[in-house]
């Protein structure tokens, strides 16, 4: 069955960008997928700030914190969200902005933990 081999991906700032989740509204996101069975299908999160606000059809992605529209709790509650809890979050954020990858990723992996915690 061909359903089987297809899958999502859900970026963070194109969620953002379309207002389908605006950092202030995971509960209604959260239930919208459950109604939907997105979320059976779900297998990664591509993971990334937004350098526009929420709505906005913009899709220029920041660093995860210190930058960008979307807070720094508003990825806290995304990120320990049950649907999400046990995903493969993939940084998919720019590298020539002043910060550099791997040091985005120490810090990430020190606020949410490593990929046998959280992210």
């Amino acid at each position: 069955m061909i359903t089987r081999t297809i899958g999502f991906c859900l970026d963070t700032c194109h969620a953002f960008a379309s207002d389908l989740w605006n950092g202030d509204n995971l509960e209604d996101f959260l239930q919208k997928g459950e109604e939907l069975n997105y979320f059976e299908h779900l297998k990664a999160i591509h993971f990334n700030n937004s350098k526009y606000p929420a709505g906005s059809g913009k899709d220029r992605h920041a660093n995860i914190l210190n930058t960008g529209h979307i807070t720094e709790e508003q990825f806290d509650e995304f990120v320990k969200a049950e649907p999400f809890k046990k995903l493969p979050f993939i940084l998919e954020t720019p590298s020539d902005e002043g910060v550099k990858h791997a040091d985005e990723v120490a810090l990430l992996i020190k606020k949410w933990g490593n990929s046998s915690d959280t992210i």
